[in-house]
């Protein structure tokens, strides 16, 4: 099975969740914060990022000024290279 962690703005919940529901429903398991974390943070995110096969991140003018999503994309980015 497939399994992908979703990265966005806060602001853009409507549109992950939307995402998040057609994934689930074709059978992919789906890792986003607002129904999966517990705990710190950042173990959180480094969690996501390492026990998941993708990383998607939603591309919104928000999420391009927001400071995890940046932080979630330099990780997977890191994760990748080494």
């Amino acid at each position: 099975m497939s399994s992908v962690f979703i990265s966005y703005s806060s602001q853009d919940y409507e549109t992950a969740a939307r995402i998040r529901t057609s994934l689930t429903n074709r059978g992919v398991r789906v890792t986003i914060d607002r129904h999966d974390l517990t705990g710190n943070i950042d173990e959180f995110i480094q969690n996501a990022i390492r026990d998941n096969a993708y990383t998607l991140t939603i591309i919104s003018e928000r999420s391009l000024a927001s400071a995890w999503v940046g932080q979630e994309s330099m990780t997977t980015i890191y994760g990748e290279i080494f």
